[in-house]
């Protein structure tokens, strides 16, 4: 096993952390894309770009079976928005991020991920489930009436919520 030493410091005063890497390297590696992944939902930019965008649209959806093309197209623009922010922010946390490798790593290993992290990737991919995101954002958003920022993560919001 490879050990590695983290340096925390916390409050001025000074911690070191020893941990034992398990796994190989691939699987070390994508544990630590996983958690930066983790990182960038919490970060401020990443929640302010997804409320922004989610903002913007939500009143185009409703709990209607019937889909506009509209809705599509905005789901599209929405993938590309999280996919594009998701790499970007990736590259900047981790030098030599592969996006393309990762997705492979993700076919394989999907069932490693956490629900948030599951959900947020569910929704690119699936319309359906961005479209439960928007209308649940448009019901949080006309209960909140603006008063508070809205945020999607933290909480799987779905169209029972509101029952």
């Amino acid at each position: 096993m490879a050990e590695s030493k983290l340096d925390m410091s916390f409050d001025d005063s000074f911690e070191e952390l020893i941990c034992e890497e398990s796994g190989t390297a691939e699987e070390n590696e994508f544990d630590f894309t996983v958690g930066a992944l983790e990182d960038i939902m919490l970060d401020d930019e990443f929640t302010r770009i997804q409320n922004d965008f989610c903002k913007r649209h939500c009143d185009e959806f409703d709990e209607s079976e019937e889909n506009k093309l509209s809705h599509h197209e905005i789901f599209q623009e929405f993938t590309g928005l999280i996919e594009g922010t998701l790499e970007r922010m990736l590259e900047r946390r981790i030098p030599g991020f592969n996006m393309q490798s990762f997705e492979s790593q993700l076919a394989d290993r999907k069932d490693e991920i956490s629900g948030e992290i599951f959900d947020l990737l569910v929704s690119l991919g699936d319309f359906s489930e961005f479209k439960d995101m928007m209308i649940s954002y448009k019901r949080a958003k006309s209960e909140s009436k603006g008063t508070g920022e809205l945020s999607l993560m933290g909480q799987h919001l779905s169209r029972g919520d509101a029952k």
